[in-house]
């Protein structure tokens, strides 16, 4: 959980008062439209302790039309595959 918020693993965790990912999915589009994170503890790293109070979201819109630049020309072979295997 603090990973997912601080991007780095702490030597130690305790006093832990919130730990939460909370994902929510759109039903009829059944595509990802947010994830919150919540997280409050203390936290030590070497000899330095610091109470963490995160929360972190992230919104995601479906069906947003991107433009290719086109700088980079047409798109290659492997970009295609790419495409076929995400979207």
């Amino acid at each position: 959980m603090f990973t997912a918020t601080e991007g780095s693993q702490p030597e130690r965790i305790t006093n832990v008062s919130a730990a939460r990912i909370r994902a929510t999915a759109a039903r009829d589009t059944r595509t990802l439209d947010r994830v919150e994170v919540r997280f409050d503890a203390t936290v030590t790293v070497g000899e330095t302790t610091n109470r963490v109070r995160a929360h972190v979201v992230h919104d995601f819109a479906v069906g947003v039309d991107v433009r290719r630049p086109a700088v980079l020309g047409p798109p290659r072979p492997d970009e295609r595959v790419w495409k076929l295997l995400v979207y």
